[in-house]
């Protein structure tokens, strides 16, 4: 053994086979990482959708093989460069033989996954069932992706379109035209433009073939199929020590393989490929196939009405019912009207053989309860019909049939098909010109929809009733077996995480709540072919998709909330527990988190749309300030907005601008919230003052004005530079005789407001004690407001150091 001063022999053989770095790797930082990176002054490349940034990291070539051949259950390990196990079985690409039970795995046990092009997909359908199964597959389903892969060709053809400039042509979608006839399948795309990144999955999943637009090689460059050493390989085996991750795409997801083609050995290569659809191929239970990568899964229905959907649907709501305390305690207990637990006004339906049904607007009485489900809808797709003081009445003796749009249509139906006949629709209940009646019942969200039985979550222009059909395909050279089906890919990522899209339902600001407080909620239509039914325990779907996947917890926003206000419910008796204010202020920026990622059609309505989940805070956190809490407020203080060019300063008045509510889209605490910080850690600044004026009675909607004063230190910054080489937001400031620092704007008004040499002011109002951390200081970033003398806008935030502030005022800011 060696002693503590003498090198440790290390023998050649063992330094050879040591693991080395990947050349090239692309690195998501997580939102959470950020502040902490900038802190120490390094600067990623850019800013992704979710608040996390991306950049890329240099290392060696060297790849480090597990020597591994099989693992504990019997599955071959297939490394990278191998030869196929089993010669003779497919040209194109290495995959399990016919009759094999033995399922293959790629490095470490992980998934095995494999790069093939379609062309060549097409070549080994002529030999081999495996393929021809895939390819006929793929080319069924052509009127799915074909418009996608159009677009990503044009792109590709258009030298301009990575630097942008070409957005305004893509507003035109040229590509319908110079595509046309590839589109109506006039002519054949080529396809050595498309490439397969098939996963062949451990436990029972679902085979998954993502179709990723790739482009022909350039003459004379590699073959991506082609070994280190020239000679040609049968498919591109991904593996997950090498690869580029996708700077838009869910945490540490890897799109493509790094290979030896020319244009990958590029540094700044960032994104290889475009994925143009994604589809699962399966089989029915009970009908297993002997090609064994093929697993079983259930079918989704074709019409929703069948009596089997139906059954499922039915089966769905009993198991919550009768097996989940949590969803009961919430949803059953049926209050009267007079206690503010239901709406003032349902709709009552009439089926009595009719065709249509007869739908007719009811008060409800103090005296009776209630069991009705709701409807979730985004207006710009339901397109619904409305209730208004001139057609009240008529409204009480029948609602126009003809009058109501598809998916209100399709709602009556599916409550009178589960044996309800009381329907909530917020168009229709709520007299949507009179003022009054809207802000009496829209602070009241939580609990109508908290005491539905079921809510109706709508996610496109219809509830997606009838489905497309069932894709059987048989193998040609096996006729006697099972067929095996195809179908797009569900994607469930929304349900765990922000949605991406701000017009989807899961992206919609007023469709959160309601999404919260739902104890059930039955998800029709939308991008997904499948129902989903969500309760406050778990979550269900048709494909099987969620269901199986072992690795989601299925917890979600609405179940991280549920939790927490759960105690809320059992009569404040947790409201002195220590912590649990803290625990319910996570909660708020949490949800807050969430709710500014996602879209509003009228700015004004940006503090309305989540009142009502606000009035459950009331009791616990103090006054509510336009979106802010008198609990934790100076912490509260301290979002930062994501995408800042993208933000805009609402054009009408919303909120005070120290308020996130002040301008629009998403914002972020970058905060570690297991340790929030405490005057036993932090010294604070002080509110001498803080005031609002209401625009109504909610005191948790709209504001007409207001203000805070804070008394802190201040100092002096200059913007320091506007490069593009920051992130997007973030400018470099500077205070003479120190190092820079960051700050990060709020809004694009912001940004075109300030320019370089613009000096602002700095208020201190959350710093380290000595010994804690590293010294930092959160500070408000300011400027004089127009035309209110001696008082600031907040323009941004920013870390800074203790040292920033030598020589600083002690001096009272009011903040408009």
């Amino acid at each position: 053994m060696a002693s503590e001063n003498e090198e440790p022999e290390i023998s050649e053989e063992a330094v050879e086979s040591a693991p080395r770095a990947a050349d090239y790797i692309y690195v998501r930082i997580p939102a959470s990482m950020v502040n902490q990176t900038l802190r120490n002054g390094f600067i990623p490349d850019k800013k992704t959708t979710d608040g996390a940034y991306s950049t890329g990291v240099r290392g060696s070539a060297v790849y480090h093989k597990d020597t591994r051949t099989s693992t504990t259950d019997g599955s071959l390990i297939i490394h990278r460069g191998d030869p196929d196990p089993c010669p003779g079985t497919c040209d194109a690409f290495i995959h399990p033989p016919y009759a094999s039970i033995q399922p293959y795995r790629g490095e470490n046990d992980g998934e095995y996954h494999v790069s093939v092009r379609l062309s060549d997909i097409g070549l080994g359908a002529a030999k081999c069932g495996f393929c021809f199964i895939l390819y006929n597959g793929i080319i069924a389903q052509r009127e799915l992706w074909i418009a996608a892969w159009a677009k990503q060709q044009w792109v590709s053809d258009s030298p301009d379109s990575e630097e942008g400039g070409t957005a305004e042509a893509v507003e035109r979608k040229p590509w319908k035209e110079e595509f046309k006839d590839e589109v109506e399948e006039e002519r054949e795309i080529d396809e050595e433009t498309v490439r397969l990144d098939i996963t062949f999955p451990k436990d029972e999943e679902c085979l998954s073939v993502c179709l990723v637009f790739w482009g022909r090689l350039e003459e004379g460059s590699e073959a991506e199929g082609s070994n280190a050493d020239g000679s040609e390989a049968k498919g591109s085996e991904l593996d997950y020590s090498e690869g580029y991750f996708s700077e838009g795409s869910s945490s540490d997801s890897l799109i493509l393989p790094r290979t030896n083609s020319e244009r990958l050995k590029d540094p700044g290569f960032r994104e290889p490929g475009r994925t143009i659809a994604e589809f699962q191929f399966y089989t029915r239970p009970g009908s297993p196939s002997p090609w064994a990568a093929f697993t079983a899964a259930p079918h989704i229905h074709t019409n929703v009405y069948s009596n089997s959907c139906m059954n499922e649907i039915s089966s769905w709501i009993e198991e919550c019912v009768s097996t989940h305390p949590v969803c009961a305690e919430n949803t059953w207990t049926i209050k009267p009207a007079s206690n503010n637990g239901l709406p003032r006004r349902l709709l009552r339906l009439r089926d009595c053989h009719r065709d249509p049904p007869l739908v007719r607007l009811e008060d409800t009485s103090n005296s009776q309860e209630y069991r009705y489900i709701a409807l979730s809808h985004v207006w710009a797709y339901t397109e619904p019909y409305k209730t208004t003081q001139e057609n009240s009445l008529e409204h009480k003796d029948r609602v126009p049939w003809e009058n109501l749009s598809r998916p209100l249509q399709e709602a009556v139906a599916l409550s009178l098909t589960l044996g309800y006949e009381l329907l909530w629709i917020d168009s229709l209940c709520i007299i949507q010109d009179d003022p009054l009646d809207k802000e009496r019942e829209l602070p009241r969200m939580s609990l109508i929809y908290g005491q539905a039985a079921v809510v109706f979550a709508a996610h496109g222009w219809d509830l997606g009733t009838e489905k497309v059909g069932l894709l059987a395909i048989e193998d040609k050279y096996h006729e006697d077996d099972a067929p095996i089906y195809c179908r797009v890919k569900m994607d469930h990522s929304n349900l765990f995480s922000m949605s991406k899209d701000p017009t989807s339902w899961l992206g919609r600001a007023w469709c959160m709540q309601e999404w919260i407080f739902a104890p059930r909620i039955l998800h029709f239509g939308g991008s997904t072919e499948e129902l989903i039914f969500e309760c406050n325990t778990l979550i269900r779907c048709e494909c099987g998709g969620i269901n199986n996947d072992k690795s989601q917890e299925q917890r979600t926003l609405k179940t991280n909330i549920t939790e927490v206000l759960a105690r809320v419910d059992k009569d404040g008796q947790e409201g002195g527990e220590i912590g649990f204010c803290d625990k319910l202020w996570k909660v708020y920026i949490t949800a807050c988190e969430n709710y500014t990622s996602r879209g509003v059609s009228f700015p004004t309505d940006t503090l309305s749309a989540v009142s009502s989940l606000m009035h459950r805070f009331v009791p616990y956190l103090g006054v509510y300030y336009a979106g802010l809490w008198e609990y934790n407020l100076l912490i509260s203080l301290q979002w930062e907005a994501s995408q800042t060019g993208l933000r805009r300063r609402h054009k009408e008045y919303v909120a005070p601008s120290f308020s996130w509510a002040s301008r629009s889209g998403g914002v972020v605490w970058y905060m570690d919230m297991s340790e929030l910080p405490t005057p036993e850690t932090h010294q604070f600044a002080t509110v001498l003052n803080i005031s609002y004026e209401l625009a109504g009675s909610d005191i948790c909607g709209k504001v007409k004005r207001g203000y805070i004063t804070l008394r802190g230190c201040t100092t002096e910054m200059k913007i320091e530079s506007k490069s593009e080489w920051f992130p997007d937001g973030k400018l470099e400031m500077i205070k003479e005789g120190f190092e820079s620092c960051y700050v990060t704007l709020d809004s694009k008004e912001d940004l075109d407001r300030v320019q370089v040499g613009t000096v602002v002011k700095c208020l201190d109002i959350m710093r380290d004690k000595e010994g804690y951390h590293g010294n930092f200081v959160s500070g408000l970033i300011l400027l004089p407001a127009d035309g209110e003398d001696g008082r600031y806008n907040r323009i941004g935030f920013s870390t800074m150091r203790e040292n920033h502030f030598e020589g600083a005022v002690l001096e009272d800011v009011t903040i408009v």
